[in-house]
């Protein structure tokens, strides 16, 4: 009593469900197409005491998305790139678990910020932007601040490889 089970309809076209997982643990190895946006991430000063734990690459029909995955001594940061066909809009996404918090604007950018407390009593945050047709996630467990001074930073590094900085 109290679960329903939910399934496809009859006909449903499982392709669409398809997608491809590829994990590297060495920057070389990764394809030539993703490989600037790793390198992007490594140049982000603020997460310099990092090292690189490994990089997903999933490729999907609707998007390709690169995770790359960060550890130091006490913390540990995910980066998501997800890349689009072409440029999209802007929109204010739900992260199931995650509260919104707040939106706030930098060079022009609009960033969005999620945070969810854990059982630890720890926090977790999401926090995100659009340029051209990626979308930049930057998700951590410490304090705010620190994580929306790193996805600004991340901001900047991103325009710099445009030569749209101002």
């Amino acid at each position: 009593e109290g679960t329903t089970m939910i399934t496809a309809p009859e006909g449903v076209d499982n392709e669409s469900y398809n997608y491809k997982i590829e994990k590297y643990y060495d920057i070389e190895k990764i394809p030539e197409e993703y490989k600037e946006y790793v390198e992007e991430v490594g140049e982000i000063e603020r997460v310099s005491a990092y090292e690189i734990d490994n990089i997903k690459v999933m490729k999907s029909m609707y998007n390709d998305t690169v995770y790359v995955y960060m550890n130091n001594v006490n913390d540990a940061l995910r980066f998501e790139i997800r890349i689009y066909p072409q440029e999209i809009q802007r929109v204010r996404e739900t992260y199931p678990g995650y509260t919104f918090e707040k939106e706030f604007e930098d060079g022009g950018i609009n960033f969005d910020i999620f945070s969810k407390e854990e059982s630890s009593g720890e926090y977790t945050y999401i926090m995100y932007f659009y340029y051209g047709k990626e979308k930049y996630i930057v998700i951590g467990r410490s304090d705010e601040d620190r994580i929306q001074d790193i996805v600004i930073e991340y901001k900047n590094v991103i325009l710099s490889h445009e030569g749209k900085l101002q």
